[in-house]
C-alpha cells in the first residue's frame, strides 16, 4: 500500500487538490524548516504540516518496519496507528530531537507490541522474531560511488547476515537513517552511550575484518 492511499485510508484531510500538488513539491517551505518549527504548527492543528510529515518520512517507516516483520499488513496496520494517534494527541507531544527519531522511536514500540500479541495469538505461526532483524538496508550511495563489482556487493550482504541482530540494528541506524551515537542509544535502550559506540566498533571490525580486501576503506570511516 502507497504512502497516499495509506494517508486516504482513514487519515483523512482538509487540504485542496491544489495544495497537495505543493506538499508534494520540492518547493514546499516546509522542506526547508527545522523540525521544531515544522512540529509547532502541527501541533497547533496545521493540516498541511501533518500532510508533510507523513510524506516525508511514510517511506523510511515503511522500510524501518520492514526490518521487524516481512508481514506488511502489520507495518501498515502500525504506521497507520501511529499517525492517527499522533493527530489525537498532537498538543500534548513534544519532540526533543528529531522528527524521525521520535517517529521511529514510536513504531519500534508499536511493532514490537503487536508482533508479541501475535506470537501469543499463534504460538506456532512462523513469522520471525523481532530479534532477527532482518536488515535489508544499503549504503548505496556509497557502493556506487566505490563502483563495486557484483561479487563484492554479494560478499558485502553476506558479511552483514553474520553480525548478531543488535550489530545490525546500529548498523542500519548510523549508515542508513545517519542517526547518531544519542540517538541510537535511545532507539536501541542503551543506558550509557559508551555501549552504543562499542556495539558499532564491534560491528564495524567485524564487517572489516571480512570486507576491507575487497572494499574501500572510506566506506567504514
Amino acid at each position: 500500500m502507497g504512502n497516499s492511499k495509506l494517508l486516504n485510508n482513514g487519515l483523512h484531510t482538509s487540504s485542496k487538490p491544489e495544495d497537495e500538488v505543493l506538499l508534494h513539491s520540492p518547493q514546499n517551505p516546509m522542506a526547508t524548516l527545522p523540525d521544531a518549527d515544522v512540529w509547532n504548527r502541527f501541533r497547533s492543528g496545521d493540516e498541511a504540516s501533518f500532510i508533510y510529515i507523513y510524506n516525508e518520512h511514510f517511506q523510511a517507516l515503511y522500510q524501518y518496519g520492514c526490518q521487524f516483520t516481512c508481514i506488511q499488513e502489520l507495518v501498515e496496520d502500525a504506521i497507520q496507528d501511529l499517525f492517527v494517534e499522533l493527530r489525537q494527541k498532537r498538543k500534548k507531544i513534544t519532540i526533543k530531537t528529531s522528527i524521525r527519531f521520535y517517529l521511529f522511536k514510536s513504531l519500534k514500540r508499536k511493532l514490537i507490541k503487536l508482533l508479541e500479541k501475535r506470537r501469543k495469538d499463534l504460538p506456532y505461526s512462523p513469522q520471525p522474531e523481532y530479534a532477527a532483524f532482518e536488515v535489508t538496508f544499503s549504503i548505496e550511495q556509497r557502493l556506487i560511488e566505490s563502483q563495486m563489482h557484483i561479487e563484492q556487493r554479494q560478499k558485502l550482504a553476506e558479511s552483514i547476515k553474520k553480525l548478531t541482530p543488535r550489530q545490525r540494528e546500529a548498523i542500519y541506524y548510523f549508515y542508513y537513517e545517519n542517526m547518531s551515537y544519542a540517538e541510537i542509544q535511545k532507539l536501541m535502550d542503551f543506558t550509557h552511550i559508551q555501549a552504543t559506540r562499542n556495539l558499532m566498533y564491534r560491528a564495524i571490525s567485524e564487517l572489516k575484518k571480512h570486507l576491507l580486501v575487497v572494499i574501500p576503506a572510506f566506506i567504514f570511516n
